[in-house]
């Protein structure tokens, strides 16, 4: 099965080769194997009514999509998302004004002016079932009845279970490929006009006719994808969530065909003008799709690709709206959200500097988007070890975000989980446990977020982790029961090898290595490490930190020389890590802590204390002196350099959480 799309790729390449002359017969071979697709496909051409013809334009356009899980739930967003943007937008018109100086929206306006002229005139390429407009108002009874026609046919295969759609990967190749392309069908803009009327109808399409056809409909699904994705605010929901990681698979596939389309456009000579319409340029159409695609990647943990989508965004908005205008703001958050998913801290850090002097110098302290960088700014500081600085801007965001949005808004409640987390750096364990619980139920209850989504599930491991650090065994069980339903729901969501997935499995492996399961615990952390290093690679933040903690259990189970080896090789990979800062980074400190300690259980006391040296100029140049951890570093040199003191120079129970 895995070889049938290949096989008949090759296959349609041959008749297609040796059909270059539009006068020539159908091959026979073509005839023998798809007589009964094209009987049926051209059945439907002749009922000439409209569940047929919505039939047809949806078939060809799902040619272009991967050929499995088509949701229904797509095809509905995709056709009533523009409406719920369009009514977004003028929500933040009015609020721009209200709240912008008059230099601002009289710059506003100027921009307005320009995009009009320069904007792209051409409607989006949809069938016309998925049409929502003044003129054509959309109806899912029209699309199901649509979607009825392929399905009793065999066209396509119905999955009742999650309202999904399928094509089989010899019909799926066949209608992309197919030598003849009937051209009485249509595709239709938003005004419904027909963009193929002026093409004679012919019984078999000319080659570059063909390349034609196959761009538009591949465009078709492209736009599908386009108005599936809503940007924020909008999109937050769980459901929207859900839908967006079904999108990944048809993304990936349909960016591939358009690449292999342009190369055969670019390839052929005096093409019809109506092929103009589907060659690729940067307009703001493309940069708005990139940005909606981006954030599909960004949420299947694909942060290098939705860096690389995101630049080209900025630079096409930065260019026609300036640094300072809140689109540009955005975009350039998703971008520090980017390189914080890749562990480039100081690339986002810097970024994120200057983000937030232009939200305050734009728009205010007190305007949400500046909250909101804040915010991020302050997440990267506590990445980064910069606790102290990190506690400020979180404080800060929290309190204006309490008088100006609310306590129980959604913003507020990710501040506080951001500050419980820096509380965990400090080591107050209590205070972090009730920063995480505030937010976790508060999240739970949101109706933007709820109990499923990744923030909420982010705010419960937060919680799970706190309990640990508490320790003793009731907090053990609540930490276990925390933790095992986030593994449950990210494994049913995301896979058993997503990024988020694994995350779990190591916290899940501390929490049963501290209730004394400890063959468990390390089965759990290895087999996610071998995922890890598959996936993600052996120098991400990710792999080295589970690695770290790998060390940590060998210690702890007397396998000093295992340990000592495996915290070596990753606190040298660290260093060349991206984002790593030459070796400065917290994490990395926290790994040379542990084999520290492994030196000083096998009485290797020199090089302990060398690391512990080391460590303390590292915390220095991080934030000096006045760190949380700095006096415990000290603590620790001083006493493995006294012969009198070199036994309590650690505390197991602390070091192993």
């Amino acid at each position: 099965m895995q070889d049938y799309p290949n096989y008949y790729q090759t296959f349609f390449e041959r008749i297609g080769q040796a059909q270059s002359d539009v006068d020539q017969q159908p091959d026979q071979d073509y005839m023998n194997v798809y007589s009964g697709f094209e009987i049926m496909y051209l059945a439907l051409g002749r009922k000439h009514d409209r569940a047929a013809k919505d039939a047809l334009e949806l078939l060809n356009m799902f040619a272009f999509l991967s050929n499995g899980e088509i949701q229904e739930s797509m095809l509905e967003q995709a056709a009533t998302n523009p409406a719920m943007e369009q009514v977004q937008q003028e929500k933040e018109r009015v609020k721009t004004k209200s709240e912008n100086s008059w230099t601002q929206n009289t710059k506003d306006l100027g921009i307005q002016v320009v995009e009009f002229l320069l904007k792209d005139q051409t409607n989006p390429v949809l069938p016309q079932v998925l049409c929502n407009n003044k003129k054509m108002r959309f109806d899912l009874s029209r699309l199901r009845k649509a979607l009825r026609e392929l399905s009793k046919r065999s066209l396509i295969i119905r999955n009742a279970t999650n309202k999904s759609y399928s094509l089989h990967p010899v019909v799926h190749v066949w209608v992309r490929e197919r030598p003849e392309m009937v051209l009485d069908e249509s595709i239709a803009t938003e005004k419904g006009v027909d963009i193929m009327g002026e093409v004679p109808g012919i019984k078999r399409a000319k080659p570059e006719m063909r390349i034609g056809r196959q761009a538009l409909w591949c465009e078709a699904a492209a736009t599908l994808l386009t108005q599936a994705v809503l940007l924020p605010p909008l999109g937050d929901q769980e459901a929207d969530a859900d839908l967006r990681r079904e999108l990944l698979p048809h993304i990936e596939y349909v960016r591939k065909r358009q690449d292999e389309i342009r190369i055969q456009i670019s390839n052929k000579q005096d093409l019809d003008k109506w092929l103009s319409a589907v060659r690729s340029t940067i307009t703001a159409k493309e940069a708005l799709r990139f940005a909606k695609y981006s954030r599909v990647y960004s949420q299947s943990a694909n942060y290098r690709e939705s860096e690389t989508l995101l630049l080209v965004v900025r630079d096409f908005v930065c260019r026609k709206r300036g640094a300072d205008h809140p689109v540009t703001i955005k975009v350039q958050l998703g971008l520090a959200g980017a390189y914080l998913g890749q562990g480039r801290g100081p690339d986002a850090a810097d970024l994120l500097e200057e983000v937030l002097k232009t939200c305050t110098r734009s728009f205010g302290d007190d305007a949400q988007l500046t909250l909101q960088v804040m915010d991020l700014l302050g997440e990267n500081h506590w990445q980064q070890g910069r606790v102290l600085t990190a506690k400020t801007l979180h404080e800060t965001a929290i309190d204006r975000m309490t008088r100006t949005l609310g306590a129980e808004h959604e913003d507020t409640l990710r501040a506080i989980t951001h500050l419980g987390r820096v509380h965990d750096r400090f080591l107050r364990y209590h205070e972090a446990r009730r920063l995480h619980a505030t937010a976790w139920e508060g999240m739970r209850k949101a109706d933007v977020l709820g109990p499923n989504h990744h923030d909420t599930l982010t705010a419960q491991d937060s919680l799970a982790m706190a309990y640990l650090c508490i320790g003793g065994s009731e907090n053990f069980e609540l930490a276990y029961r925390l933790e095992t339903d986030i593994l449950n729901k990210r494994t049913q969501k995301l896979g058993k090898e997503h990024q988020w997935t694994l995350h779990s499995v190591l916290n899940l492996s501390r929490i049963n290595f501290a209730r004394g399961a400890y063959g468990e615990a390390e089965g759990g952390l290895r087999a996610g490490l071998k995922v890890a290093h598959r996936n993600l690679g052996a120098e991400h933040f990710g792999t080295l930190f589970g690695e770290s903690r790998l060390g940590l259990m060998l210690i702890c189970q007397k396998r000093y020389a295992e340990a000592e080896d495996l915290l070596i090789r990753t606190i040298e990979t660290y260093k060349i890590m991206p984002g790593g800062r030459e070796g400065r980074h917290p994490d990395r400190v926290s790994a040379m802590f542990h084999l520290a300690h492994c030196y000083r259980l096998q009485q290797k006391f020199e090089p302990a204390i060398a690391v512990c040296h080391e460590i303390i100029l590292i915390m220095e140049s991080i934030e000096g002196k006045l760190h949380p951890y700095m006096k415990l570093f000290e603590q620790t040199r001083d006493a493995l350099s006294d012969p009198n003191d070199r036994g309590r120079s650690l505390t197991d129970e602390w070091i192993f959480r």
